[in-house]
This record gives C-alpha cells, structure tokens and sequence, in this order.
C-alpha cells in the first residue's frame, strides 16, 4: 500500500490497484433540503354483482294462521263449510262464524278445528363485490437546490407515519413497510403498501420514488391495482322484501404524512 500528495492530488495504490484518487470525481455534499409531503391515494369504483334464489314456503318465514272447521267419519277427514256444523257461534278474532269442537254436524259427523299456517318464500343474496382496476401517479416538489445546482446523487432520509390506512375484501388493512415515527432510508424507489389476493398474487403495489428534477428535489407516488373480487355476504329475508347487498365496501385510500431529509451531493470535476 502507497500513499502519495502531490500537486493538490492526494492518491493511494495497493500494487497495481488504485484504491484512492482526488484526480477522480469525489462525492461531497452540496445541500441538504427538508420538507413535509401529506399524500392520498385515491379509492377506486366499487361495483356490486347480486344473484337471487328462492326457497319456496320456508318455514322461517311463517305470515298467516286461520282456523278450519272439519268433520270426520270412519277416520276420513275433510274441510267443510261452517254451515255443515250442527253447532257454530261468531269468532271475533276472525270475524267469521267458527264451528265449535267437539260438537256433533249433521249425519252423525263429529266437528273438529285447527289451525292452519300459510308461508312466505325466503328469498336470498349472493353479493359479489368488485374494486375496479387503477393506475395513478401523483408527484410534489421537496424543495429546490440554490444557484441552480443539479445533485448527481441523493441520499435520503424519511421520518413519518401512515394516518389512514386502506382495506381489502380478504385480509383487511393494507401491509406496509413504513415504521412509525422512525428514520428509514427512502434512495430511489420505496414500497410504502402492498396487498394480496386469497392465492398470494399481488394485485396492488404502492410505491415513493424521490428524484432530482433539474435543481428540484421531487417525490412521486405510484398506485398500480389490478381488479379485486370478492365473495363478500350472502343475505335472506322473507318475501315480499328484498334482499340488499349486506355488505359494505372496503375503501382503499390511505394518507400517509412524510417528512424528507434530503442530502444532494455532487462529484468533483
């Protein structure tokens, strides 16, 4: 190993291989840019897919009840008229006249009564729901270099939170990489959410790229979601209502409130 300065130029070799050089482009720091950047991302259409199906005269959903008068003879037993009765009286609960049981009819018939129970169809709901496929790009400006300088590098520092977060129709809240509160490094492109369907295929990325501009410093951010389908309720209720939907939407938005430590550096000529 051999060091040398000479002429400004400070240089060490190791053999053959040159390990340090001043005559080489060095890096420095030219300024370090701060600023705070609130992004949303936006929902997307959530659509709805119902289909309908019947249970015919479910006995969950019972809506009437009305006595009979029947007669019996040799164990056969038929509905009657009221008037085939030999005793009857007025039935206030029914306004009608009702046969008393027990009593004897004409032809030796012996009077009986009951109750009959009429049903309704059960009627119910399978609710497909859809979150619509989006692409988006929002981008904001950090702060701006002075005299112009364009940085060759940029090291960047990020200190924030996620404040409102976004939910699937699987697994609820998006998963994100972003510590609460604590410095992470944000070079180039950072994941800040992520979500999977039920088979472990992505369908959205949420992704922060900062980037020199010219002499600004600037931050984007990038939504990407395929579409998101989902088996999500299935309703009943009797006849003659009708189902709804049931179940509610799963809105993607999420904030997240960044604060950026921007160090712009360049190589010496």
């Amino acid at each position: 190993m051999s060091f040398t300065a000479s002429s400004n130029r400070i240089k060490v070799t190791d053999g053959s291989d040159v390990v340090f050089d001043t005559n080489t482009p060095m890096p420095h720091i030219v300024q370090t840019i701060t600023g705070n950047v609130t992004h949303t991302f936006s929902n997307t259409t959530t659509t709805a897919s119902e289909t309908y199906g019947t249970q015919y005269a479910s006995i969950l959903c019972p809506y009437d009840t009305f006595d009979f008068c029947a007669y019996s003879y040799y164990d056969n037993c038929a509905f009657s008229l009221y008037s085939s009765c030999a005793s009857y009286e007025y039935s206030f609960t029914y306004g009608s006249m009702e046969c008393v049981a027990g009593t004897t009819c004409y032809g030796g018939f012996v009077c009986e009564s009951g109750w009959v129970t009429n049903y309704n169809d059960r009627i119910y709901n399978t609710c497909v729901k859809t979150n619509a496929a989006l692409d988006e790009t929002d981008t904001y400006t950090i702060g701006t270099l002075n005299n112009s300088v364009q940085a060759d590098f940029l090291i960047v520092v990020c200190n924030g939170n996620r404040t409102t977060a976004g939910s699937d129709f699987t697994f609820g809240s998006f998963v994100t990489a972003i510590p609460v509160n604590q410095n992470f490094s944000a070079n180039g492109s950072t994941i800040l959410e992520s979500s999977f369907l039920g088979g472990g295929a992505s369908w959205l990325r949420r992704i922060m790229h900062v980037f020199p501009d010219g002499s600004d410093i600037k931050v984007t951010f990038k939504h990407s979601s395929i579409a998101e389908t989902a088996n999500v309720a299935v309703t009943e209720v009797c006849a003659p209502s009708l189902p709804g939907c049931g179940a509610a939407d799963r809105p993607i938005s999420s904030t997240f409130d960044l604060d950026f430590t921007v160090y712009a550096g360049k190589f010496t000529q």
